[in-house]
Parts: C-alpha cells; structure tokens; sequence
C-alpha cells in the first residue's frame, strides 16, 4: 500500500470571515502603508499618549516558593537546585525538585562510593589482593569459630576456614564439585559429588550423608534440608544415605533446580527453577501423631513471569524478603506463614544474581559485570528505604565493592568486610584503606522543565582530609567538562564558575563527582553538599503595540489616497475577527523591511468623534498588540 505524503505545514491561515475584494481594493497591502496586518495595510498613529512600543515578555513567572526544603527557596533570580544527602540510592535518571519523592535525596549511578550515611558521601574500603586461581569456583559463608569472625570457602574438593588475611584450616571432602556452604554454630554443611559433609573448623571433615548426583545443603531452623536433583530432602545431622530416603518433595519436572531455601518464623521456603519457569514452595511445621514437629507437603506461594528465575533467596528478620532472580533484585514482604507478597525490580541486571547475604538495615547481593565499569561484586540495598509509596516498592539501592569482570558466583561479609569469590579468586576487603577513586553522577538536572537554562555557578561543601574531590559537568551531548578540584591546599565553599565550552545554554546538566584518598589510602574525603544554580534562558517571545490608523480614507507614504465609505469599521472588524480566532498572520513593516508571523493578543479602539449631519464618524485609532511567534 502507498504511504501518504504530507503537505508542509504552513503556520498562516486564511482570515476567519470573508474579507470582500472591495475592502482589499481599498487598502492593499502594498509598500505605501506603514505596516501591513494580514491583507490589509494600515498607517500608524503613533502619539506621546499612544506610542509604538516593542518589548521582550517577561520570562520568569513571579511566584511564592513553597518548597518543603528551605535550601531550595530562590533568593534572587537564580534558579538553585541543592543536595545534601544521597542516601535513598541510585537509579534516578532526572534529578527533579524535593517535592518528587521518587527523587528526592538519589543519584543517578556511582562506582566506589558508600552514601549510606546520611548527609555525606565518601569511598568504600578497597579489595585486597585476591588468592591464587583455586581452579574450580568458590563459594563462601561467614562463620565465627570460638569467638573469631572467618570465612568458610569451598571448591572442587577442598573446604577451608579462615579469618581474613591470617592463616586459618582447611579440610578435604570426599568429592569434589563442592556447592555453596551453610553455616551456623562454628559448623559448616558443605554439599558436594556423592553426598554432604560436616566441616568444623581445627576438629576436620566428616560425611555423615551420602547421595548419587551431587547435593546441596541449608542449615534452616535447626534442620538440615539438602536437595539433589529435583528433590528435596529433611536429614538428620548424624547421618543417612539419601538413596533409601523419602524426600519431602519431588519437582514433577526432572530438570528442576532447587536454587535456595529460607525460613519465616512459622514456615520454610524453597525457590527453584527449570528454563524460564521458576517458583517459591513453602513447607510448614505440623506435629504428627507423636507431638513431634514436623515438615508439611509442599505448597506453591509464588512464582515468576515466564522467562525470569530464582537464583538465590533470603529472608531478613523474619518478614523481609529477597529475591535475586536473572533479571535483578527483588523485595517483598512474607507473613509467618510464608504467604508472599512479589515486588518489583529493584535493581535490574542482565545476568544471574547469585547469592544474598545480610547486615544491619542491607542486603548485598553478588552480581556479575553489572558494575559501571563492567566490574563484578556486590550490590548493596538498603530494606528500610522504600523509595516510592506504592503498594509493592523500589527500595534504596547502590553499587558496592567491586573486583574482577567474571563470574560473581558467592558472596559473604566477616564483620563490615565483603568477601567476594570472582573468576575463582577471593578478594577480601580492607578494614582500613580505601579504594583508588570512586564517582557519582547525580543525575540529569533540569528544574523539571525542558526549556533552555543558563547553567552557572556550583558550590560545594567537602572535607579532603589529605585526599581530592573533583567535580566535572556532562552536558546533553555527552562532553564532560573540568569545574574545580579541591584539595587540602585549595578550599572554597563560595560559589563556583560553571562553564562548558561551546554550550552556554543547555536543556539540563548532571554533575559528577570524583574523590581520591590520602597519599596512604587510609582516610577519606566526604562530600556533605552540593549545589548548582542557573537562570531560565527559553526564547525571548517579543511584543508589539501598534496605534493603526483607522479612518475610511487615507492618504499613504505616497500620497495615494485610498478607502471606502463604512471602510473603517470593516477594516477594525477584520482586526477583531483576527483576535478572536488567534490565527497567525504575517506582518510587514515597510518601515524597517521587517516580516514575521505573529497572533493579535488585544485590540483596542478609540475614536474621539461623534456622529454628526449624517455621518457616521467611525474613525478614530485601534491599539492592537502582536506577539511574535
């Protein structure tokens, strides 16, 4: 089928009403007239009492600021947007007013930053040298052995403890391809080839359970659940061999996936998977005939949209739920009874989220590639910052530690240190200095409209304790531009120059900015404050006032005498004909050449004679305001 071409636009119309040709014959709009409105020429009338005037409207709209943050308020003619917190995470892309709360106290992105605190920004501890490539991929989990905080790692066929960086214990399993440990109570459950081995730290190794396929393990609710293949099993701790088990349950799918298990207080969860079809199974704890506590059947309480599976699972304090799927991370709510309420992407990836752990008010997650730079590590967020009031929230969000570019395949924290497992390799963070640099970009700056600004001044409140705080400006076109660099020997908190070569006017801005640590890496900068004002700069509309002489004849810069009887008050008609439809038309001043479209805002019309010996006397000036389009 043809496509239909369109015609240009063309933005003047025809008059609303009929003009008749003996009214355009009476006044064409020729070079003797002073100015032409439409088809029609006119002579000015300019007066001291009425006189042509051109003027610029105003484009800043006198208001009251009813901000709820007082920093926000004008005090003159700049135009100030302020930030002195960013503790409700990343993931803005448009940095709009305090009165948006899905923005207000966020950034856009960063890499190397911790703005957890409120009121300040500054660099997270740095990743130590890994260990050596182990050659099979490690997994991890914090366990404290006589009162010594340590890390409990498995590959292949080893499982070892160790506080970090110090000497520790390391044990063999009876088979390799280890999974990820389960630890509580000095002791480690280790799942590997041909069963599940109890690791207890500087006492050794045992397998109490044995399997065919290889097994994983949780230590949930003073239970051990262990899957193997798509079934799952209860087991006592002092041993069983799995093949002559009954399993709780069995996924009628032989490809399933149990990926994790969890626990609310009245009920146990476990999420699993197969292609794009994955679900969360819950198991409650009934007494049988004997009083003794034991495991329900399973019931399904949640499942996935097609496409989207459960990596890994946790539960924190009993009713916060979190979901790392293929897709990103999730938070939810679960009852006592495990019932689940889904919410939505809190942060979205394109890979595998792999493991959860938990401290304080966070949830960190490990996450491949999925860094600014392309780095793998942890993501971190934080459960009690919802960050908007729907029913099902986004919560407050940040990258955090970071190393290598592979696979992120476990993640546990030892005190306030993240020990990350990537391209099998542990890397474990320091306790005392920092990373090389770390940035943040705020997001797109705007004053939430998309008319042209005049971006100019930056100020900034930091503290450099011995390191550096760059700040820079990315304009639209993707250039990013030096504005100052503070460091112990420069310090200003007084308004800065904002420039960008080229560009002085643009739609919105972001700023960036970048901290460095002391010489020895040991102390940080801290960013309390930032602010960037700017003043309005939308095309200048500009308007006419123009005194038209409107008589039945008229003589023209010519001396051609042109009209008609009963002329003027058709010619004055056309004119409020003009306003009331606000149809653009084009105007002409032969005076100055000048031609544009403009629209008739206002017609006003004075005549100072009376009618008089059967004259009608319809003469007089008609004031007509032009805005210039």
């Amino acid at each position: 089928m043809a496509f239909l071409t369109p015609t240009p636009p063309d933005i003047t119309e025809t008059l609303p009403g009929q003009i008749g040709t003996s009214l355009t014959d009476a006044y064409p709009p020729s070079g003797g007239w002073d100015v032409s409105v439409g088809p029609l020429g006119f002579l000015l009338a300019s007066s001291s009492g009425n006189p042509y005037q051109r003027a610029t409207e105003d484009v800043r709209k006198q208001q009251i600021d009813t901000s709820d943050a007082p920093g926000e308020q004008s005090l003159s003619s700049w135009w100030t947007r302020s930030q002195d917190t960013w503790d409700k995470g990343a993931g803005v892309r448009w940095y709009e007013p305090t009165t948006d709360e899905e923005t207000v106290d966020r950034f856009a992105d960063s890499y190397g930053i911790d703005p957890w605190t409120p009121g300040e920004i500054k660099l997270l501890k740095r990743m130590l040298d890994p260990s050596p490539d182990v050659g099979a991929d490690v997994y991890v989990a914090g366990l404290e052995v006589g009162g010594v905080l340590g890390c409990v790692a498995a590959y292949g066929s080893t499982v070892a403890w160790a506080p970090p960086l110090e000497a520790g214990d390391s044990g063999t399993l009876p088979g390799a391809s280890a999974t990820q440990p389960s630890a509580a109570g000095g002791i480690a459950w280790v799942g590997h080839d041909g069963g599940v081995s109890r690791y207890e730290p500087n006492v050794g190794v045992t397998t109490p359970i044995t399997c065919t396929g290889v097994a994983r393990a949780w230590w949930i609710k003073a239970r051990l659940i262990v899957a193997v293949g798509p079934a799952l099993y209860e087991v006592a701790p002092s041993g069983a061999d799995l093949d002559e088990q009954t399993p709780i349950y069995t996924h009628p799918s032989s490809g399933w996936v149990w990926s994790d298990v969890a626990e609310t207080s009245g009920a146990i969860l476990a999420a699993g998977y197969e292609g794009g079809d994955s679900a969360v199974f819950r198991f409650t704890i009934e007494n049988d005939e004997t009083n003794t506590p034991i495991l329900s059947g399973a019931s399904q309480v949640g499942r996935t949209a097609p496409g989207e599976r459960i990596t890994c699972m946790g539960v924190y304090l009993g009713s916060t739920l979190v979901l790392g799927t293929s897709q990103g991370v999730r938070v939810g709510q679960v009852s006592d009874a495990g019932d689940m309420a889904w919410g939505k992407l809190t942060v979205t990836t394109t890979s595998d989220v792999t493991d959860v752990t938990f401290r304080d008010r966070f949830a960190y997650l490990a996450v491949s590639g999925q860094h600014p730079n392309g780095a793998s590590g942890a993501v971190r967020v934080d459960l009690s910052t919802p960050v908007d009031d729907s029913d099902a929230p986004r919560y407050a969000y940040a990258w955090d530690a970071a190393a290598g570019t592979g696979t992120c395949t476990s993640l546990c924290l030892v005190g306030e240190r993240v020990v990350l497992c990537v391209d099998r390799r542990v890397y474990t963070q320091s306790a005392t200095s920092y990373v090389d640099e770390g940035w943040l970009n705020t997001g797109g700056i705007r004053f939430a409209t998309v008319e042209p600004k005049a971006f100019r001044l930056v100020r900034t409140v930091v503290a450099t304790n011995g390191g550096g705080c760059r700040i820079t400006v990315t304009a639209p076109d993707g250039s990013e531009n030096r504005v100052v660099e503070f460091t112990d020997a420069f310090h200003t908190e007084d308004d800065l120059g904002l420039m960008i070569p080229g560009r002085p006017i643009n739609q919105y801005i972001s700023l960036n900015v970048y901290l460095t640590p002391s010489a020895d890496k040991t102390q940080t900068p801290v960013l309390s404050a930032l602010s960037v004002k700017a003043a309005p700069a939308p095309s200048r509309v500009r308007l006419f006032s123009l005194p038209l002489s409107v008589h039945d004849f008229e003589t023209d810069r010519y001396g051609n005498r042109l009209g008609k009887a009963g002329g003027a008050y058709e010619r004055l008609a056309a004119l409020e004909s003009l306003e009331e439809s606000a149809i653009p038309v084009r105007i002409i001043d032969n005076r100055t050449s000048e031609s544009f479209i403009g629209q008739i805002d206002r017609v006003d019309f004075s005549a100072s004679l009376p009618p008089s010996k059967g004259e009608h006397n319809f003469e007089g000036v008609a004031t007509v305001r032009i805005r210039r389009l």
